[in-house]
């Protein structure tokens, strides 16, 4: 497990209420990110191909895929990004490009890239315009990137295979996912507070919500901790709830509408078996949802490893982004790096990793970082796949701020 909540300027938050949830995701949907700040783990700086310590990590991950972004020939993704645009990337390994086609704004953006080596070996890193950006590939599974998209007002993006065929996989779709809602918009009158949740999906095309804050604010939003989530499966007495249906045009999307607003949102799924993510566009400003299926028999023992990712905040702190790897061992143990944009190179050490009791496959932590003569304390939340995470993480010195969403993948 990992780094969904690792790294210097590594963090996830969500954001929505109840109105969220309730608002967002229903205001979202009438009118139709990222956060972080700078502080993540942290401690040395120093060259990023610097190898960290064993520290105990286990075994290798099983081969989840091609190495990122050096697999010769084209891949297409398609998903959503932090401002709520429609995004498809087209990512080709041979001349190392990656294009990215917005739906919403009708830009085409293009970028070289390269393949980074070190910690972050199979990352891939975006020069444009002077500036640095990063992004994590698993070839013909999934991309999440933090280069322009077409809108700069977009600071992550996450896409998932766009040749995935949602008709024969349409079995797999259905369960109980922890979700986290990228958007830059306030949950319970603040920014520093985000949103999460319990997404049901249900195999008679019908799914429920039932949405949580990060912290209390205005109450708009129940507050809770996902270490308190007690609820039954499928999810009861939800905030929001809707119909879902595969797109007969386009297996690779679905067809997503919540009862009592108008409009029809777009939806992606990789499902090629249970272990599946979901990510739902929330339309124009309000940012996407970032889900993926809760796994009652995974444990820290089947997904500890080590995870690439990318992490970006941008909240009253300030804004950046940078990419990181984490390595989670079955024994609640971990640690974690971070390049920045500047190549500046960071490191932290996980206090004891938990699972969510009644989440188990989602992880919280919390972890110390010291940079120069600063430290910071963090708490981390993170859900993991065998080939994927997400995640989010808070400041706990001086208040609980959110620090930045992390999405990355357990790369080969």
């Amino acid at each position: 497990m990992d780094g969904i909540i690792i790294g210097p300027n590594f963090n996830p938050r969500w954001s929505m209420k109840a109105h969220s949830i309730c608002v967002l995701f229903i205001a979202v949907l009438v009118v139709g990110g990222c956060s972080g700040n700078g502080e993540g783990p942290a401690a040395d700086s120093g060259n990023p191909d610097t190898v960290l310590p064993d520290n105990g990590q286990d075994a290798s991950p099983p081969d989840n895929g091609q190495d990122t972004g050096s697999t010769p020939g084209k891949r297409v993704y398609g998903g959503s990004a932090s401002y709520g645009d429609l995004v498809v990337f087209s990512v080709d390994g041979d001349s190392r490009k990656v294009e990215v086609v917005n739906e919403t704004t009708g830009n085409t953006v293009s970028n070289d890239y390269t393949v980074m080596s070190g910690n972050v070996e199979g990352v891939l890193k975006v020069e444009s315009a002077g500036d640095t950006f990063f992004a994590v590939e698993l070839t013909n599974k999934l991309l999440a990137a933090s280069f322009d998209t077409g809108n700069p007002s977009n600071t992550i993006s996450f896409g998932v295979a766009g040749g995935t065929d949602n008709i024969a996989n349409q079995s797999n779709i259905p369960g109980d996912y922890a979700y986290i809602h990228i958007s830059g918009q306030p949950v319970n009158g603040s920014t520093d507070i985000k949103e999460w949740g319990v997404l049901s999906i249900i195999d008679d095309g019908t799914f429920r919500v039932k949405a949580f804050a990060s912290d209390a604010g205005d109450m708009s939003l129940g507050p809770m901790a996902p270490e308190e989530w007690a609820g039954a499966f499928p999810v009861e007495e939800p905030n929001v709830q809707g119909s879902w249906s595969v797109n007969p045009s386009d297996h690779a999307r679905l067809v997503v509408n919540i009862d009592g607003v108008p409009a029809t949102l777009t939806g992606f799924a990789y499902a090629p078996d249970p272990n599946g993510i979901f990510v739902l566009d929330m339309g124009t400003g309000n940012g996407f949802i970032l889900a993926m299926k809760i796994l009652p028999t995974m444990t820290l023992a089947n997904l500890a490893g080590e995870y690439k990712f990318i992490n970006v905040w941008n909240d009253s702190m300030g804004e950046g982004r940078s990419a990181g790897h984490a390595v989670v061992n079955s024994d609640g143990t971990g640690f974690f790096g971070t390049v920045d944009t500047d190549g500046g190179y960071s490191t932290g050490t996980f206090d004891y990793i938990s699972a969510c009791p009644n989440l188990q496959n989602m992880f919280h932590a919390t972890s110390t970082e010291t940079r120069d003569d600063v430290t910071v304390t963090l708490k981390h939340y993170f859900v993991l796949l065998p080939y994927a995470y997400m995640g989010f993480n808070f400041r706990t010195d001086g208040g609980f701020r959110f620090v930045g969403y992390s999405v990355g993948a357990r790369l080969p």
